[in-house]
């Protein structure tokens, strides 16, 4: 199904030619029809109206290619390239691309579908960020990834003891040890 975006789209990005963002582009198009009757507000109608855009994009991507273009898609960055890449993954399979221009995704996918996609978006970047402050705070504390609990508790008190305010130590580089050993407790607690 050629995408009724397409038209719209292109005029966007030729005004844009220093690309945007997938949420600009979908504020510029949001008086559309075709968005306009995807709408069904919520979760729902947000998804539909970024699979609709996705896909006259990747639809757009490909008939581009054949005249030497490059569209150049991220949620952060849509923008119009006058040359493809030179880089063969850039252009071989693209399993997402495939993903938006199969319009039966969007006819497969319903509210329960929606909210059980963004639960596991919302699961899975909380489990990143806890990471990420794991070995933060690992860091900050001087110690391995791979820190046994033993090991952490150690480290801090030699940390504390040497920089609390107390005993002449800096109280900001006390606080940081602090805040780094709440984050590695709070993360044993939960098990994390």
């Amino acid at each position: 199904m050629e995408n009724p975006l397409n038209g719209a789209i292109l005029a966007q990005l030729a005004e844009h030619p220093q690309g945007l963002s997938e949420y600009a582009l979908l504020q510029a198009l949001a008086g559309h029809p075709f968005l306009q009757a995807l709408d069904q507000g919520g979760d729902l109608g947000l998804f539909r109206r970024h699979f609709a855009l996705m896909n006259g994009l990747y639809q757009l991507r490909q008939r581009l290619a054949a005249d030497g273009w490059w569209l150049a898609i991220s949620a952060l960055n849509i923008q119009l390239q006058s040359a493809q890449p030179t880089d063969a993954s850039l252009t071989s399979h693209d399993p997402l691309g495939a993903y938006y221009l199969d319009w039966q995704e969007l006819d497969n996918t319903d509210a329960e579908a929606v909210e059980t996609l963004l639960h596991g978006f919302w699961r899975r970047f909380a489990g990143e960020e806890r990471a990420q402050a794991r070995q933060d705070a690992l860091s900050q504390l001087g110690l391995a990834p791979d820190a046994d609990w033993r090991m952490i508790k150690s480290r801090f008190r030699a940390l504390a003891a040497r920089h609390h305010p107390d005993k002449g130590g800096d109280s900001q580089q006390f606080i940081r040890i602090r805040q780094a050993y709440e984050c590695l407790a709070t993360s044993r607690n939960r098990g994390t």
